[in-house]
């Protein structure tokens, strides 16, 4: 059978496979750091969006477990607050907080009227722990209401929040102050409040 081919030649010089094609710069190589400016611009934007949405999530958590707190308090259920205590904290923080609860209603005793209020004023958080600052105020309390702010540590424990002992995460490693007549033992955080004494 007889094979013509048009616009071809037999032999050596015919052309052999075509190779894989090198990339060369074109007409889209800008695409490239538009992409990547377009995905950085949205994760930008997500973030910005998510941020303040996780940080009232994790505020309206926290004050979940200071309302139990606060519940407890009221209704006198030492039971109840140890069950939002961190299990896993050392025997010695663990009387200092219930101690503190057998304590609170000392103080407020004395307001003749009114319940304590407690509020989240904010979370710093770092991992599952956080530091958490509360105000608690007592609007009738005899003279001036009672107004204090209190950072307490907390932990996240199976999706709950529970106080907890400072660990250095949270408050610094510890420093010492040596003064004429007394030695101080601080965590970082506290490094202004120690200035000052």
């Amino acid at each position: 059978m007889l094979e013509w081919r048009v616009g071809e030649t037999w032999g050596d010089d015919a052309p052999g496979p075509v190779g894989p094609r090198r990339w060369r710069p074109g007409r889209r190589w800008w695409l490239l750091p538009l992409a990547a400016l377009a995905v950085g611009l949205a994760i930008a934007g997500w973030l910005a969006w998510e941020t303040p949405r996780r940080e009232e999530r994790l505020r309206a958590d926290v004050q979940t477990t200071a309302d139990l707190e606060l519940w407890a308090w009221q209704s006198r259920d030492v039971a109840l607050f140890e069950t939002l205590i961190d299990p896993d904290i050392p025997a010695g923080w663990r009387d200092e907080h219930v101690q503190e609860f057998r304590m609170f209603p000392q103080y407020a005793r004395l307001a003749r009227r009114g319940t304590p209020q407690v509020q989240v004023e904010s979370v710093e958080a770092h991992g599952d722990e956080a530091l958490v600052v509360l105000r608690v105020r007592v609007p009738d309390f005899p003279g001036q209401p009672l107004d204090y702010r209190q950072a307490l540590p907390y932990r996240n424990i199976d999706g709950r929040w529970a106080r907890s002992a400072p660990t250095e995460t949270l408050w610094g490693p510890t420093r010492r102050l040596l003064t004429r007549h007394f030695t101080f033992e601080y965590p970082e955080r506290d490094t202004a409040t120690v200035q000052v004494v």
